[in-house]
């Protein structure tokens, strides 16, 4: 095809018809322009044909990982609510003198459980790490996704790490000494100082522990807009 518009110009050129040859450059060029023109339409086509399928890719990863935040919050929330119901029940029996025993053989596990929750952002971290975190074309998802990690980081991590210093520092240590230890605690043989200790542990735990409920009923309930605002910037 070079070959042949070459014989063109030199036949112009040789039989000195200038104006058609002016002409037929100008032709030419235009029709390299449109050729330039069609090879970037069709490279940008390819390119974000390619960046929209790692985008579907990393949102449907995306996906499963907050998937399983639910579902982890969700355990996180039933243990909660089991520790709220037992923690209740001992508090009423402690002074109660008809009661010879809890109720509950194994509250002192209630008092040293730490409800902790970890995100799964293997996702999250690798878009980061990777600056791919620009394949998602929606700026509010994204916004909404900045929200949702750091929010999990600073909050119930803060909670968390009272609830672990308090329990594993604190009250475990201080309840193995107790008559029946952690794992029986024997209320019957418990001193009036030792159920006052009892009595003041289960308050701060029931403080800690409905901090954390509020803060992983808030993530949940992020975690599900979450879930929706993704599923619809997916192609089907």
């Amino acid at each position: 095809m070079i070959k042949f518009f070459r014989k063109i110009r030199y036949k112009l050129m040789s039989e000195n018809k200038t104006s058609r040859y002016f002409k037929y450059a100008i032709g030419e060029i235009i029709l390299v322009v449109i050729g330039i023109l069609i090879a970037l339409s069709i490279n940008n086509w390819q390119t974000n044909n390619f960046n929209r399928k790692q985008e579907n890719f990393y949102l449907r990863k995306l996906i499963q990982n907050i998937t399983q935040d639910t579902t982890y919050l969700g355990q996180r929330l039933r243990q909660l609510d089991s520790s709220a119901s037992v923690l209740g029940k001992a508090r009423s029996e402690l002074y109660n003198s008809e009661i010879q025993n809890f109720q509950h053989d194994s509250i002192g596990l209630f008092l040293v459980s730490v409800y902790r929750f970890t995100p799964q952002k293997s996702t999250m971290d690798n878009l980061l790490a990777t600056g791919k975190l620009d394949l998602i074309q929606d700026q509010a998802l994204v916004d909404s996704l900045f929200v949702y990690y750091n929010d999990l980081n600073n909050f119930p991590e803060q909670i968390n790490a009272s609830n672990e210093l308090y329990s594993r520092g604190t009250f475990g240590p201080k309840l193995m000494e107790f008559p029946g230890g952690i794992f029986g605690l024997n209320k019957s043989e418990l001193s009036l100082d030792e159920k006052e200790f009892i009595h003041n542990t289960i308050q701060m735990k029931q403080h800690i522990n409905s901090g954390l409920v509020s803060d992983y009923i808030l993530a949940k309930t992020r975690a599900n807009n979450l879930l929706t605002i993704i599923e619809k910037n997916i192609d089907d």
